[in-house]
């Protein structure tokens, strides 16, 4: 079953990443600048998990003084430092790497390679939690399987913007480049806050409590979930739309 399933996360996400690259307009990158930072996206997952335990997961002093907040806030801190963070903050610093490396020529390749460096991650975060997959499992994380794609996609097009307006005479952009790592980690966080890790239902259902926290936890949850998956398959249908005008917007200076 863990082997099916991975084969058919690769081939799902494979496919998109390989539409999107021939899309780009006048001719697709290179395998080698297709490739490489999907390598660099797997390399981030251990060490964005490693991460994420000595600042949270197993940090037992941390997760005490955090299970002093209220619950919403002790779901929001938990995912934010467990993972919205460091994962975030991680591929966008590779990311950054293979954009210094391979010097992607427009604002569209910008997000290919943010999508590679999600898809890389995919793989490594499938393969590690679909170790016995059950079927229920499965089908709910099958419609969020491109949303690390599309999260580094947002990554991707700020810096890219920042770049093109750099050239253009606007200045440095810092904000755009803060706001690549940013953005995504605070999407992360809502979605891990309440669709993951949902304190106000944990914590009503080991109180054996389906109160008011309950039921709020639970309308939380549905809109998070939903909200992901409208965000995620909205950004690739973006994407597709803005090719011609993300292509024309060119990252490299002829001066």
């Amino acid at each position: 079953m863990t082997v099916v399933y991975a084969l058919c996360v690769i081939a799902y996400l494979g496919f998109l990443y390989y539409r999107m690259i021939k899309r780009e307009i006048p001719k697709p990158i290179g395998l080698v600048m297709a490739l490489v930072p999907i390598a660099f996206g797997m390399a981030t997952f251990d060490i964005s998990g490693f991460t994420g335990i000595k600042l949270y997961l197993g940090n037992a002093s941390m997760q005490e003084a955090l299970a002093k907040l209220p619950a919403v806030l002790e779901s929001i801190s938990g995912a934010f430092l467990g993972a919205g963070l460091p994962e975030e903050i991680y591929k966008g610093t590779v990311l950054i790497i293979a954009i210094l490396i391979f010097k992607p020529k427009n604002v569209y390749e910008y997000c290919l390679m943010g999508v590679a460096v999600g898809f890389g991650f995919t793989i490594m975060e499938e393969f590690a939690y679909m170790n016995t997959p059950k079927l229920t499992t499965v089908a709910m994380r099958a419609l969020h399987l491109p949303a690390h794609m599309s999260l580094n996609m947002l990554t991707g097009e700020l810096f890219g913007r920042a770049k093109y307006n750099r050239i253009n005479g606007k200045g440095l952009q810092i904000s755009k480049y803060i706001l690549g790592f940013l953005a995504p980690a605070v999407l992360h966080t809502v979605f891990d806050a309440f669709a993951s890790n949902n304190r106000l239902i944990l914590y009503s259902i080991a109180n054996n409590n389906t109160g008011t926290e309950f039921w709020i936890g639970s309308v939380l949850m549905v809109v998070t979930f939903i909200g992901l998956a409208i965000y995620i398959y909205w950004m690739i249908i973006r994407l597709k739309k803005k090719t011609q005008e993300f292509c024309a917007m060119e990252t490299v200076s002829d001066k």
